[in-house]
């Protein structure tokens, strides 16, 4: 299975940006079927940060949300910790 990945990098334009989304979805999508689910939540971790930059604040939220969660029942105290700083929501 290939291996999706993307670096946190600025986009310069909007067709990188969604470019960058769709991988996240795509990588996203095969964590969830191949239920690796340290990845499922790391993919959530960066479409989160990609929503809150260039997207929906609600989705941000929403993504943060179930990354947090996902980290926690992972035992991955840190990484639940980082996301609490994204779940700023309004």
């Amino acid at each position: 299975m290939a291996r999706l990945q993307i670096r946190q990098k600025d986009y310069k334009d909007e067709g990188d940006r969604d470019e960058a989304q769709k991988l996240l979805i795509q990588g996203l999508t095969v964590a969830e079927s191949s239920n690796n689910k340290r990845r499922l939540a790391r993919y959530q971790r960066s479409l989160a940060r990609w929503e809150r930059r260039w997207g929906s604040v609600q989705k941000a939220c929403q993504l943060s949300t179930q990354a947090i969660n996902s980290f926690e029942r992972l035992g991955m105290t840190r990484d639940a910790e980082e996301m609490q700083t994204l779940l700023d929501c309004p």
